[in-house]
């Protein structure tokens, strides 16, 4: 048995995706929608930096994709355990040490773009543990699609040549 997962909720399920698809396809040959779990690192920033006017505080959410380990500023977000077959699962190739300082760049050039500002922030990063991303794929013979879960955005997985 696999261990539960903590998935980033979602609105797209299986059905909307593949709907999604098809009337963008305009095709009624699709194979039901099939689930991946994408593999992120999550850390919540406290940040602080001091300005004319005193000390300015901010709380931001990082997620370093686990696979490619590129890092981005995040909306908050809620999960929820979920069991997957090891078979859904992506697996993570970069390390909790190295994701954390890929969060730290990215939540200070966040900072610095934010505030339009070059300083030294005051950071403290916590490792929340790896999330998991919910996509569908969605496809026929010769095309398939990811849906993802949280927002619809759908990415051409391979095409075919006519």
């Amino acid at each position: 048995m696999t261990e539960p997962l903590y998935v980033i909720e979602g609105t797209v399920t299986a059905e909307c995706a593949s709907r999604q698809v098809r009337d963008l396809c305009d095709s009624d040959a699709l194979q039901p929608a099939q689930p991946i779990y994408y593999p992120y690192h999550a850390f919540r920033a406290a940040c602080t930096v001091a300005t004319l006017i005193g000390r300015q505080e901010r709380q931001l959410h990082c997620l370093v994709d686990a696979m490619n380990g590129q890092g981005a500023t995040a909306e908050p977000f809620t999960t929820r355990l979920r069991v997957a077959a090891a078979s859904e699962q992506m697996q993570p190739d970069i390390s909790p040490t190295a994701a954390h300082a890929v969060a730290r760049r990215t939540v200070s050039h966040h900072l610095g773009k934010a505030l339009r500002m070059i300083a030294a922030f005051d950071i403290k990063l916590e490792a929340e543990g790896l999330v998991w991303k919910q996509f569908w794929v969605v496809g026929s013979t010769q095309y398939s699609v990811l849906v993802d879960s949280t927002n619809g955005a759908m990415h051409p997985l391979r095409s075919k040549a006519g």
